[in-house]
């Protein structure tokens, strides 16, 4: 038990460390809500140094623009598109929570900030990521 309860206090005291970084290296964007998913997802498979500069790639390079931003643009135009796709392709689903009043976005933008982290079971999560990263 002391030990289960010391590797956690350590994969904690490393999310922490990377996320100042990260906000140190990144001051106008800081550290953003769900980020700790993120970058716990990457600490799962790396050492700090490694998950830091991934973490600076994802959100950096890979993430579209704005997508952790106080604005969040990029998030909520993945919102939209899958909006759209619900739409589209389950018309029935769509209309069904349209008429039970179901407001999609605060559940999506959950989805989408944490690229997927605690959202899906980890390996769903890892094949999300898989596509990501690809």
């Amino acid at each position: 038990m002391q030990s289960l309860r010391q590797a956690n206090e350590e994969l904690i005291a490393s999310l922490r460390r990377v996320l100042y970084a990260y906000a140190v290296r990144n001051p106008r964007l800081g550290y953003c809500q769900s980020m700790n998913f993120v970058c716990m997802m990457l600490l799962f498979h790396m050492d700090e140094e490694e998950g830091f500069w991934t973490l600076a790639a994802l959100m950096e390079l890979i993430m579209p623009k704005d997508y952790y931003s106080e604005s969040m643009q990029g998030s909520l135009v993945d919102h939209m598109a899958f909006q759209r796709c619900l739409e589209e392709l389950h018309p029935k689903l769509n209309m069904h929570f349209q008429a039970v009043g179901v407001v999609l976005q605060p559940i999506t933008c959950t989805w989408f900030l944490s690229l997927f982290v605690g959202v899906l079971p980890l390996y769903g999560a890892c094949r999300v990521w898989d596509c990501l990263l690809f």
